[in-house]
């Protein structure tokens, strides 16, 4: 029984190390062929001016293509 047990906690430690390696490194370093963005940012649905006076086209530029942009590349990763 403890031949068992013994074999099973070796395993186990083995195949959390491995998952540990694989989440740091991510999965597609073992693929050959770089990884594709399962993600895109779509543009905006609408004129980036439509919210003026409240938001100013900067903001609205600097918001969607930057702080979203941003959201979506670390999805990717």
């Amino acid at each position: 029984m403890k031949n068992n047990r013994r074999t099973f906690i070796k395993q186990s430690a083995i195949l959390t190390a491995g998952g540990l390696v694989m989440a740091k490194t991510g999965f597609n370093a073992l693929a050959k062929e770089p990884a594709k963005e399962l993600f895109t940012l779509p543009p905006l649905p609408y004129l980036i001016d439509s919210y003026m006076p409240y938001i100013d086209p900067l903001t609205m530029q600097i918001h969607h293509d930057k702080h979203h942009q941003a959201y979506v590349t670390k999805l990717n990763e």
